[in-house]
């Protein structure tokens, strides 16, 4: 975190608006977040750009969000188990009120192989109970061997209570 990214003022921060899942989708993708590394480690190359122009508005990453999700979905339908890649996976939840209320999880995939490798990730939140409120999938490709990114993933609907995210899935291709 950098200078400007504390917050140093005593007094609160006023409400922020709420944003749909869909809106929260498209400002990663426009920041390069929701489809490729934010930060790699492990080799001399540099980690992942985020494009150069922004995308004008939701109309325009919501296809390429829906793809990425379709594809990584009919890979984890075809996976017995949990998949093989559990392991080069860690999670950790994103604060609700920091993701407008939407369930969220960094994904953080470590590449444990020694070639390139396309990863498909499914995300379970789970109430206190322990029952799954949402699930959503997120993939990475061409992560190259011993890098490690880290991604962001959002449920669609608003959370009604703290929810925690768990790896139902994750398979490595």
């Amino acid at each position: 975190m950098n200078s400007t990214d504390q917050h140093t003022a005593t007094r609160p921060a006023p409400p922020r608006p709420r944003r749909s899942a869909t809106a929260i989708a498209a400002l990663l993708l426009a920041a390069g977040l929701a489809t490729g590394a934010t930060a790699c480690s492990g080799t001399d190359a540099p980690p992942a750009a985020p494009p150069a122009v922004a995308p004008s508005g939701v109309e325009s990453v919501s296809p390429q969000l829906a793809a990425a999700r379709a594809e990584a979905s009919a890979t984890l339908k075809s996976v017995q188990g949990r998949g093989n890649a559990v392991k080069d996976v860690e999670l950790s939840g994103v604060p609700e009120d920091t993701a407008h209320g939407h369930p969220a999880a960094t994904v953080k995939i470590t590449n444990h192989t020694d070639r390139s490798a396309s990863y498909a990730v499914q995300v379970d939140f789970e109430d206190s109970s322990g029952k799954t409120v949402e699930t959503t999938v997120t993939a990475l490709r061409n992560l190259g061997p011993g890098q490690t990114a880290t991604l962001l993933t959002f449920g669609e609907k608003p959370a009604a209570a703290p929810t925690t995210p768990k790896i139902a899935k994750a398979q490595r291709d």
